[in-house]
């Protein structure tokens, strides 16, 4: 074997040495940026859960309209015998058939539900004459010092910014 030819295929490849080390490279700068986004996202998220409080604040006008009162039974009818308490894990789904049953919204998959996790509220007042709505935001948001403060929602859930672990954006009508 002529030694000038064994030089030459041992020059044309990549040790295992520098694989490793654009391997590491390339590690750290895609962690790097996945870090940088997640916040993007999160503020993202949070757009998209107030704009779809204003969508159902939208479609319960549309409901009070039809009724002459907000939805306070989670049925489709426009009787109104009890207020109607409900987070998106146990009930959203309830308000979403009862705007259905009215043809407030042409099929329940076009109600809003959260991107990520059950963090919509909804709270109707005595007699279907007001309520409040709410979503958990992940981020602090400029929107928060404008919402409502000083209600409960759902229960349990305070619409209070002066806490500064709260991030329930309320609204009412």
């Amino acid at each position: 074997m002529n030694p000038k030819n064994k030089f030459k295929n041992r020059e044309s490849g990549f040790t295992l040495i520098e694989m490793f080390i654009v391997i590491a490279v390339i590690g750290i700068l895609s962690g790097v940026v996945f870090r940088g986004t997640a916040g993007i996202q999160k503020s993202a998220r949070d757009t998209r859960r107030i704009s779809d409080i204003r969508s159902v604040q939208n479609y319960l006008e549309l409901y009070f309209n039809k009724c002459g009162h907000y939805a306070c039974a989670g049925t489709g009818s426009c009787t109104c015998t009890d207020t109607l308490t409900i987070d998106s894990s146990t009930g959203w789904d309830n308000l979403a058939i009862a705007m259905k049953d009215l043809d407030i919204i042409s099929d329940k998959s076009n109600f809003p539900k959260d991107p990520t996790r059950d963090f919509y509220y909804y709270t109707s007042g005595a007699g279907g004459l007001d309520y409040v709505l709410g979503a958990q935001l992940e981020t602090r948001n400029q929107v928060l010092e404008n919402d409502v403060d000083g209600l409960v929602i759902a229960g349990s859930k305070n619409c209070d910014d002066s806490d500064p672990l709260s991030l329930m954006y309320c609204v009412r009508p």
